[in-house]
């Protein structure tokens, strides 16, 4: 259908669709790494509208899954807005003929994007990672702003209100060249940990995808302030008071090696929660 405003032409639908969308936006963060043996994404459960309610839902969409190829995302934005372009995406896909590549799968993207009209002055609405796996053959990490969809070559974030945290955070923990699939997801659920703790609008339960370049995936749902998140704020108590002991010039050295082992003991009984496989 061609775009127009005269009398006699049909209205443009995808002009009617959705009026109310610039102006809605939830608070969320999402986190995705290109890793050595697939394609790994993290995210909280948490949807928050400013200045409206919260409620919690998986945000970790598997948007395309054949023996062709396997896709998923994570968002931020609009919810409203992430549903319909999983639909259109299922739908467009149904006519790409195989062998499908991660470049057409990249560019299918792009073009159900443009099918959102409001993205085009609210590009913040749908933010996109998106995990591609064409199985034994290729994988890939790809993130949209606006209509724009681009390769991702290690690692990036989505997030309204997010990048303060993870700005500052990223430098410290993404140091290394290559990461294995359940290492990046340790590293993710940290980020997530502290978006959840500091960044007001972000929380719930952290919820990951391990994207296997096999094409088979493992979900992985952790409770808040439970098992890694427990282990997280154990190592980070113990290295505060270490913080302290240093601080402290009347401390004695006996002292400060006791705090010191602490930190260190806690260290080895917290290792089996980031060595799972």
């Amino acid at each position: 259908m061609t775009r127009g405003f005269l009398r006699l032409r049909p209205p443009d639908l995808r002009l009617q669709r959705h009026p109310e969308r610039p102006r809605r936006c939830s608070v969320t963060v999402g986190v995705g790494f290109l890793c050595a043996d697939g394609v790994m994404l993290c995210a909280d459960d948490q949807i928050t509208w400013r200045e409206s309610h919260k409620y919690y839902e998986r945000k970790i969409y598997p948007v395309y899954d054949s023996k062709a190829s396997v896709v998923a995302a994570t968002f931020s934005g609009n919810p409203d807005l992430m549903k319909s372009f999983v639909g259109k995406f299922k739908a467009s896909m149904g006519h790409m003929p195989e062998p499908h590549t991660a470049d057409r799968i990249q560019e299918t993207i792009e073009t159900v994007l443009t099918f959102f009209d409001v993205l085009k002055d609210e590009p913040t609405q749908l933010n996109l990672l998106c995990g591609i796996v064409i199985p034994n053959k290729e994988f890939r990490l790809v993130k949209s702003d606006g209509y724009v969809v681009r390769d991702v070559p290690r690692f990036d974030y989505v997030g309204i209100g997010d990048s303060s945290v993870l700005r500052f955070l990223s430098p410290l923990l993404v140091r290394r060249r290559e990461f294995f699939l359940q290492e990046a997801f340790n590293i993710a659920a940290y980020m997530v940990f502290q978006a959840k703790r500091y960044v007001d609008g972000c929380g719930g339960s952290t919820d990951g995808l391990l994207m296997e370049k096999t094409g088979c995936g493992v979900n992985i749902h952790l409770q808040p302030g439970m098992g890694i998140e427990a282990a997280f704020s154990r190592i980070e108590h113990t290295l505060a008071e270490v913080a302290n002991a240093l601080s402290d010039t009347g401390m004695s050295d006996d002292r400060l090696d006791n705090y010191v082992k602490q930190f260190a003991d806690t260290l080895k009984a917290d290792a089996t929660w980031f060595r799972r496989k």
